[in-house]
């Protein structure tokens, strides 16, 4: 989560284009798709990392969302942490 924390927070601050998003994502070897929703996400954009982590049966995958704005723009980005098991 710390190093998707700051390399968002290095190379993709708020203003940079989709574009630049989609490319940032594929240089480091992930895809950043559309669209996720969920209580405080609205049709933004993921780009996942899998099985990062795991405790005991649960494997964690790290979950980059990236909030877009209207106009195409990236408004924010956050890093997630996603437990999958029991």
């Amino acid at each position: 989560m710390e190093y998707w924390t700051n390399e968002t927070s290095r190379n993709l601050p708020p203003g940079s284009t989709l574009k630049q998003a989609e490319e940032f994502f594929s240089a480091r070897g992930l895809r950043l798709s559309c669209c996720i929703s969920g209580p405080d996400i609205k049709d933004a954009y993921v780009a996942t990392e899998r099985n990062v982590g795991r405790v005991l049966w649960t494997e964690y995958d790290v979950s980059i969302i990236v909030d877009v704005e209207k106009d195409g723009r990236v408004e924010r980005t956050r890093v997630l942490r996603w437990g999958v098991g029991l």
